[in-house]
């Protein structure tokens, strides 16, 4: 279903009238299953099948999402669901197309010396550079352990994605840090320990872009 949400998209944009030389860039936040659609409809062709000059762009972090959008840079980005939410609600004038699932699996990765979550009082734990989806759920299942996530731990904020935080857990930086599949799988063949999975119901994995890129492709 995600790819064919991406077909109809490129169907959708093609039939817009959009220059053929005219670039679309297309970004996204971290490697996760969420984002797969992006690189299936580019590695298919299928972008390329309906006329479109695609450049898909990695941003290493959900926070970047919306400054990018709104600046210009890139005309529409996957994910970073509460950024587009949070940045409509102050007026920002955002458009979202679709979604490509309707749940996130997280899994809370610690150190292997990490047996319970309260082991983690006191840690260091690492999130993304901005308040995102993660960040919040991750909050959550602190508060429902009896954690503070505000005294209790420290929350570092860290670069580079999900191989960031898997490097910043093998080196020591943090002690847990919540990675997305499938870096997730290579962080458990990594010695890393996957301390509790988190699945947050939600309309996931947005197609976000903004009004007047809308209107331009109506109007075409």
């Amino acid at each position: 279903m995600k790819r064919y949400l991406f077909t109809l998209l490129a169907i959708f944009l093609s039939g817009s009238g959009l220059h053929a030389a005219e670039k679309l860039r297309v970004a996204y936040p971290a490697i996760a299953a969420g984002v797969a659609p992006v690189w299936i409809t580019w590695e298919k062709g299928i972008w390329q099948k309906h006329g479109l000059d695609v450049e898909v762009i990695y941003l290493g972090g959900g926070s970047r999402a919306v400054p990018a959008l709104l600046a210009g840079s890139i005309e529409l980005f996957l994910g970073s669901d509460t950024g587009s939410y949070v940045a409509a609600m102050q007026g920002m004038k955002l458009a979202k197309l679709g979604v490509t699932m309707n749940s996130i699996g997280y899994y809370l990765m610690t150190q292997p010396g990490i047996r319970t979550l309260a082991d983690l009082k006191g840690k260091v734990i690492g999130i993304g550079l901005g308040r995102d989806l993660p960040y919040i759920y991750l909050s959550k299942k602190l508060r429902d352990n009896n954690i503070d996530p505000k005294n209790d731990v420290k929350l570092l904020s860290l670069g580079g994605g999900q191989t960031g935080y898997m490097t910043a857990l093998k080196t020591g930086i943090v002690q847990a840090a919540m990675i997305l599949p499938p870096t997730s799988l290579l962080a458990e063949r990594a010695g890393l320990k996957p301390l509790s999975k988190i699945d947050a119901p939600t309309l996931g994995g947005g197609v976000n872009t903004t009004q007047a890129f809308v209107e331009r492709i109506g109007t075409c």
